[in-house]
């Protein structure tokens, strides 16, 4: 019984200490750093994600964005990107945020999508092909994209 006990316990620990987002509790993950690489190992730490803001490059980053990826991937950690494509992009082309002066996000952001619509779409599509190499496509990844609609509604 002792040993059918310990048994049980220790795959309930293993489950908390390397386990993967689960939709059924709540889940804690952390934020990507640049302490971290793609071999740091987050075993016993009871993470169920780490996440990473994505947008500022015009392409995926593999030693930036993959890494994390990796790291994820080692550790069956669930990806999380904040996707703040549209707004980034909407800074390449010389725009600051709503609340950073003008000519910002609000007075230029849904010309810019009118626009650069393509651009925008190849830019989320280096990220997800990047993200679909490194990670591969079977398991769960978690996109917030980012979109502010007051800023791009006018």
């Amino acid at each position: 019984m002792k040993k059918t006990f310990a048994l049980a316990m220790s795959l309930v620990l293993a489950s908390f200490a390397f386990a993967a987002f689960d939709e059924s509790h709540f889940n804690y993950g952390r934020q990507w750093s640049s302490s971290f690489n793609e071999n740091t190992d987050f075993s016993g730490k009871g993470l169920s994600h780490l996440a990473i803001w994505v947008g500022d490059n015009d392409s995926y980053n593999t030693y930036w964005e993959g890494s994390m990826v990796r790291a994820c991937k080692k550790n069956n950690l669930t990806p999380v990107f904040y996707a703040y494509v549209i707004a980034e992009y909407d800074k390449d082309q010389g725009y600051v945020d709503c609340d950073m002066g003008s000519p910002n996000h609000c007075t230029n952001g849904a010309q810019t999508i009118r626009d650069h619509w393509s651009s925008i779409l190849n830019r989320y599509k280096s990220y997800a092909q990047g993200v679909a190499n490194d990670f591969g496509t079977s398991g769960t990844t978690i996109w917030n994209s980012r979109c502010r609609a007051l800023w791009y509604a006018f």
